[in-house]
């Protein structure tokens, strides 16, 4: 098994042992789109009135050069939980044209 091989399987059986209440940060890099502000309000505002027991502090929205940065904060159970958090919010960037 190669270096790279082990370093991933090293990083997957970490992540397989979160269980628990735990905080997660997740982040998406958002490219400059037309009312931009507009939309990445909706679908932050989207997400949390989907989801409002997950939420573990105020959403941070920053500029970067080339777009914006979304972070969130979120209270999960478990990884699988996380994982359909993660999506959820891709999805909904998709649908604002953030993606």
């Amino acid at each position: 098994m190669g270096f790279i091989s082990k370093f991933f399987r090293k990083k997957a059986d970490k992540t397989e042992e979160i269980s628990g209440p735990f905080k997660a940060q997740i982040i998406f890099e958002c490219g400059l789109v037309a009312q931009n502000v507009e939309k990445l309000q909706g679908a932050v505002e989207e997400f949390m009135e989907k989801y409002p027991d997950n939420i573990a502090e105020d959403p941070r929205v920053t500029q970067a050069s080339d777009g914006n940065v979304i972070e969130l904060v979120l209270l999960c159970n478990d990884k699988d939980e996380l994982m359909k958090l993660n999506k959820e919010f891709e999805l909904i960037a998709q649908r604002y044209g953030l993606r």
